[in-house]
C-alpha cells in the first residue's frame, strides 16, 4: 500500500544485468521477529543448525539475513535516492529474543563487479550497513569496480561499511 513499508522476511537476491530503482519515500523493512540464524547456519532441512531459533523448523537463513544480497553478479545497480532500508537493531540486540550475532547487514556485495549502490538511507541494522567481500564461487573473486555513493547509514550494529575483499571500490 502507498505510504506503508514493504515488509520482507528474507534477503532479496540481486542478479546480473539488473537495476533496482526504489522511488523516493519507499521503505523496505525487515519483518519483526525474523532474521534469526547467524551467518554460519546450516541450511539443510535434514540438518538444522544449532543456531536456528526452533529445532523443529528447518533453518533456511544462510544468506537470508540481509535486506539485499548480491553474490557473484555483474552490472547490478541498486538505486534509491530518498528510499530507506530499515531493520530492527533493538530486537536483534535483545538476548531474550535473539542469539547474539552481528550477521544482519542491510546490503551484502560478495564478488560483485561493475555495479553500484546509490542514494539509500540505511537504518538500524543488526550488522554492518553495507558488507563488501569476496564472492562465493570456488575462485572467491573480490568485489571489483563498484561505486557506493550518497549512502546515509545510521545505527549500524557493527560498522556502517565493512570491506574485506575489493578492488577499485569507490
Amino acid at each position: 500500500a502507498i505510504g506503508r513499508p514493504w515488509v520482507i522476511n528474507a534477503s532479496l537476491h540481486l542478479r546480473s544485468n539488473q537495476t533496482v530503482l526504489l522511488a523516493p519515500s519507499v521503505e523496505i523493512q525487515a519483518r519483526k521477529g525474523g532474521y534469526h540464524c547467524n551467518g554460519t547456519a546450516v541450511t539443510s532441512p535434514r540438518r538444522p543448525s544449532k543456531y536456528c531459533q526452533s529445532p523443529t523448523q528447518p533453518c533456511k537463513c544462510h544468506g537470508n539475513l540481509t535486506l539485499f544480497s548480491a553474490t557473484d553478479v555483474s552490472h547490478m545497480h541498486l538505486l534509491g535516492f530518498g528510499a530507506v532500508l530499515r531493520m530492527h537493531q533493538a530486537d536483534y540486540s535483545d538476548p531474550s529474543r535473539y542469539q547474539p550475532a552481528q550477521w544482519r547487514p542491510a546490503v551484502v556485495l560478495a564478488g560483485v563487479t561493475d555495479s553500484s549502490v546509490q542514494g539509500l538511507t540505511i537504518v538500524s541494522t543488526g550488522g554492518d550497513g553495507v558488507s563488501v567481500y569476496a564472492g562465493g564461487s570456488p575462485a572467491q573473486l573480490p568485489t571489483e569496480r563498484v561505486l557506493l555513493k550518497d549512502l546515509t547509514i545510521r545505527q549500524a550494529y557493527r560498522n556502517a561499511l565493512s570491506v574485506t575483499s575489493a578492488r577499485d571500490l569507490v
